[in-house]
């Protein structure tokens, strides 16, 4: 496709966008193929208790957060073959569609992301220590290369903050930020496992601009910012969505 006298692939500004959409794409196959690798153990009777709980706890967290990502990567990708993505015929916006669905019945986001903190309390708090081993390792062994310390200190820091949030805040705050707190779970062990990528195939050049982009594009850990300007103020909340309406009470 041509635009402004040239191929869009000569645009930088395209070239940035696919680029983004590849590091959505590449970053959740990692997550992807840990947690298959995890229940393919589990199913030939392989797994060790820990790794049986971080199955558990891995799951909700790879749907709710690829079922949303799916629809996002999917809408960037149909608006880049610009009118012919909206046109039936090339069965770009069945794509799309299709993708809407994901979010439902995997599940919904809501339902997932509580599945996730369910797993916590079931687990007494054992998921997630797990959980928190599992990235600190990896970040341990990454802080011994240059290229990739200052990252890991960041992804280690954040899912240290991210435990104490978790232990500091009651539950019904816990409950009503589950959605970005689930979020931050998911992106920081995926993180991790693009660290460790990095390290097994020799710190290449396109693993460390993944890794970059990855813990740029996005805020790793969101439910800690939402959580100190004050986000989840449930009374504020009702009120916003409720203005305008009769009260029920």
């Amino acid at each position: 496709r041509k635009a402004f006298g040239k191929l869009i692939i000569d645009h930088d500004l395209h070239c940035q966008t696919l680029a983004n959409l590849e590091v959505e794409c590449r970053a959740s196959f990692l997550t992807l193929c840990f947690v298959a690798k995890l229940l393919g153990k589990v199913e030939c009777n392989k797994a060790s208790g820990e790794e049986q709980e971080l199955l558990r706890f891995l799951t909700p967290l790879l749907k709710l957060y690829t079922a949303k990502q799916a629809i996002a990567v999917c809408s960037e990708g149909l608006e880049a073959f610009g009118g012919q993505g909206y046109i039936e015929e090339t069965g770009i916006p069945c794509i799309l569609r299709d993708a809407q669905v994901l979010s439902i019945w995997e599940g919904t986001t809501n339902i997932l992301s509580l599945d996730a903190l369910r797993s916590i309390d079931k687990s007494k708090g054992q998921s997630m220590k797990i959980f928190v081993a599992q990235i600190g390792k990896r970040c341990a062994e990454a802080a011994k290369h240059s290229s990739l310390s200052s990252l890991a200190a960041m992804v280690a820091a954040k899912t240290s903050e991210l435990e104490k949030f978790l232990h500091q805040c009651d539950p019904q705050l816990i409950q009503a930020s589950s959605r970005e707190f689930s979020f931050s779970l998911y992106r920081l062990f995926t993180a991790s496992l693009i660290l460790e990528r990095c390290m097994r195939n020799d710190l290449a050049e396109n693993d460390l601009f993944l890794l970059n982009k990855w813990c740029t594009i996005h805020d790793l850990a969101p439910v800690l910012a939402l959580h100190k300007s004050k986000n989840y103020d449930s009374r504020l909340n009702k009120s916003l969505f409720m203005e305008g309406y009769a009260s029920t009470n």
